[in-house]
This record gives structure tokens, sequence and C-alpha cells, in this order.
């Protein structure tokens, strides 16, 4: 009985000494712990975010509003002419025919221009004055008859065969051109000028 106490005290002495070798990691120290892994969870690869780098702002186009265009204006013919020498203002008009007076197809042509200047009087007659289609004819250049009067001889009013009635328009121009009997414009010589409307007898 007693040998079997001895027994079992040596067994529990052995028994401590593998423990405590085991302990000291077989080698006499003590062993270091293994620290557990920790569990890291990994998320997916992040995109990284797109950085736009703006360049230097543009300034910003200033419009700076200039005078704003005339409009045109057309301008209206003036029956004023050159001042004269002596300072008083001198006037153009067609005294003979007048206005909606009936003519026959051959008349003289009577214009007040006291003072030309520079400038050529002619005398010009259109057929159907609202006939876009129409041309001025010239007519016999205007002889000066008194200071300041002019006379056209003849000057034709249409043909002879043209109907009682039919319109036409007569016009004298100061022109710096001069012009011939005969001649033809789709428009009136620019320059002073006056007009009268008559019709045929």
């Amino acid at each position: 009985m007693r040998n079997q106490r001895v027994l079992l005290s040596i067994i529990a002495l052995l028994v401590g000494l593998v423990s405590l070798t085991a302990g000291c990691g077989g080698n006499g120290s003590e062993a270091t712990p293994t620290p557990k892994a920790k569990a890291t969870a990994t998320a997916g690869s992040i995109v990284p975010t797109a950085t736009v780098t703006a360049g230097p702002i543009p300034p910003t186009a200033t419009v700076t509003a200039g005078p704003i265009p005339t409009t045109a204006t057309v301008a209206t013919p003036s029956t004023e002419l050159p001042t004269a020498a002596s300072g008083s203002p001198t006037s153009l008009a067609i005294v003979n025919p007048v206005s909606g007076q009936k003519v026959a197809m051959a008349i003289s042509v009577v214009v007040q221009a006291p003072d030309l200047g520079s400038g050529h009087l002619s005398v010009w007659v259109r057929p159907i004055p609202a006939d876009p289609g129409q041309q001025y004819w010239a007519q016999e250049p205007p002889v000066e008859t008194t200071l300041g009067t002019w006379k056209s001889n003849p000057v034709y009013v249409g043909q002879e065969t043209d109907p009682s009635g039919l319109p036409f328009r007569i016009c004298a121009v100061v022109t710096q051109e001069t012009y011939s009997h005969g001649q033809q414009a789709n428009e009136l010589p620019e320059g002073p000028n006056s007009c009268v409307d008559v019709t045929r007898q």
C-alpha cells in the first residue's frame, strides 16, 4: 500500500515535469502564444473616383454694343436747285402743262428754273405711270427763252393712235449729264426734278 502511494507520487511528479516542459516550449523558454488571426473582410477593389481637373475658366466674352446703324432712308427727290450766286434759293417747276390737264400728242413744255448752276435741264415723258414696265423718254433739250424760263418743243406725249384719257407723266430734271432726244431710262435720272401727270385728249 505504501509502495502504491509512492508510485502515484512519482507519476504525479513526472506529469508535472512534462507539463512544465511543454509550457517552456521544450527548450526551457516560455512559448509565445501565437495570436489568433483576425478575420478581416476585404471588400472588392474600389474603383478610384475619376477626378476632373478643370482648366482655367475662359473669360466671359463681353459684347459691347456699338451705335445702332441708322435705317437707310430713301431720299425724296427735291425740286430745290443749288443756291444762286445772289444767295436767294431757286426752285424748279413745270408751269405748262399743269397736272390733270388733257393734252395733245405734241406740245411745248415750259419749265421755271431760275438758276441751273453747273447742271443741265432735260424733259422726260413716261406713258402709263402706274405700269412698271414703261420707260422714260427724253425729249428735245430745253432752251432758255427768258431769264429763268426754259422751253422744250416739241414734246411728244405718246402716239397718234393712243386712246383719249391715257395717262402720261412729264418730268423736268436737272442733272450733271446731258441727254438727247430719244434716249430711254428705266428710272428718272437723279437730280432735282418736277413732274406733272396729264392725260391725252
